[in-house]
């Protein structure tokens, strides 16, 4: 192709069509520069195509991350639920003074109760050492963003009114550390006396405070479900666009 324009070039130039000779060097040089911004055109087009799909791999990622995080969230709020009907129990029982028996000894495991929620943080730290900038829907970005650096992943791991140390140093004075043991996935406490226990004033004021403690995590949770929710729905609007 090169060879058969430089002979129509060297033609012109022979019979001295200056003219036409000109015409016609400034349309191969167009068509040259239409080549050029066509294939960058095209390189463009491929790398933006290479991005897209960088893209939707990774928030196809977050997104399986963020389903593990709801299954976990489920699972401590249905966790929180039981530990909370079972320290009511203990306290109507110690108010209304009914006497003790044997299955109010698993409940009071309850109240070394902990939890911690492990949420999936690997694919977003992908997502920060390739850039936050792969995600080109600016809403979508900021939200993902908010999610994994809110504090909430912190605070439903702590005892957010008593240290843990308190809690079962405490227990510890009150029942029968022999007797902890693990019966039917509960832990089975024994008091040392049941009749003191009904009087213990500081007690009771642990189990008000669990029961608090574990009805403002509760909240938290509840809140991070949402959350959790809605960046999922964000995430396949955006998947389903590309």
């Amino acid at each position: 192709m090169i060879k058969f324009f430089r002979k129509i070039r060297q033609k012109m130039l022979k019979e001295n069509k200056l003219s036409q000779y000109l015409i016609y060097a400034i349309g191969e040089i167009i068509l040259v520069v239409i080549g050029i911004l066509i294939a960058l055109q095209i390189n463009n087009w491929n790398e933006g195509n290479k991005t897209k799909k960088e893209e939707v791999k990774i928030l196809t990622e977050i997104k399986i991350a963020l389903n593990n995080d709801l299954k976990f969230i489920d699972i401590n709020l249905r966790g929180h639920d039981q530990t909370i009907r079972d320290l009511e129990i203990i306290k109507e029982q110690l108010l209304l003074e009914k006497p003790t028996n044997d299955s109010l000894n698993y409940l009071y495991g309850s109240l070394l109760f902990t939890n911690s929620v492990d949420i999936t943080t690997g694919p977003f730290e992908t997502l920060k050492s390739r850039g936050l900038g792969l995600i080109s829907n600016d809403k979508l970005r900021n939200e993902i963003l908010f999610y994994y650096e809110q504090p909430v992943k912190y605070a439903i791991d702590k005892e957010m009114f008593l240290p843990k140390n308190f809690t079962i140093e405490y227990c510890t004075k009150l029942f029968n550390t022999v007797a902890w043991m693990s019966v039917s996935g509960k832990n089975q406490i024994i008091p040392n006396d049941f009749e003191s226990l009904k009087k213990d004033k500081v007690f009771l004021n642990l189990l008000n405070t669990k029961i608090a403690e574990i009805g403002f995590q509760n909240i938290t949770l509840h809140s991070s479900r949402e959350k959790v929710q809605e960046l999922i729905k964000l995430i396949d609007g955006e998947i389903h666009q590309n």
